[in-house]
């Protein structure tokens, strides 16, 4: 895995943390199979999963994150098969550490658009809060020109990942 591969995860609902529900709920509304996203950064000859959870958009070893038996499922990784610049893209992910998590933009305008079609949130890129899809489509810009209101499922339809 390198720069700017796609991790989709599965994850597990746990009993005892209601929060872990959500994973099944946005599996069944946004019509997918994995409901949770990160993208592989590569720094200092280690490689970084940076996702957005619900403490805002971090990073965790690959390694750990994949190893992480009590909370995944199974996951997927889709290779970006254009050409981008590693290099941006791992600056802008960078840039993006410590940004909140859209729970406004997960909870509502991904369901309202997922049930019927309709967006209903921003009009513009802000990216001072993200959820996963949103951040890894931001990253993936060129390919997801209106990142911010694009269906998850879109990323699993597209000519420009390969998934492994």
């Amino acid at each position: 895995m390198k720069t700017g591969d796609i991790i989709a995860f599965k994850t597990k609902a746990l009993w005892y943390n209601p929060l872990t529900y959500l994973g099944p709920i946005i599996r069944k509304i946004a019509k997918i199979k994995y409901n949770h996203v990160g993208i592989v950064i590569e720094l200092y000859n280690k490689k970084f999963i940076f996702e957005a959870v619900d403490k805002g958009f971090l990073a965790k070893s690959l390694d750990e994150k994949l190893n992480d038996k009590k909370h995944i499922k199974s996951y997927k990784v889709l290779i970006p098969i254009y050409k981008f610049n590693e290099n941006t893209l791992r600056e802008e992910a960078i840039d993006l550490l410590s940004n909140k998590y859209d729970f406004k933009g997960l909870l509502f305008n991904q369901l309202i658009l997922n049930l019927f079609n309709v967006w209903i949130g921003r009009n513009n890129n802000q990216k001072n809060k993200l959820y996963c899809y949103e951040a890894v489509f931001f990253l993936h810009r060129e390919i997801f020109p209106d990142w911010w209101k694009t269906k998850p499922q879109e990323i699993f339809n597209n000519k420009n990942f390969e998934i492994l």
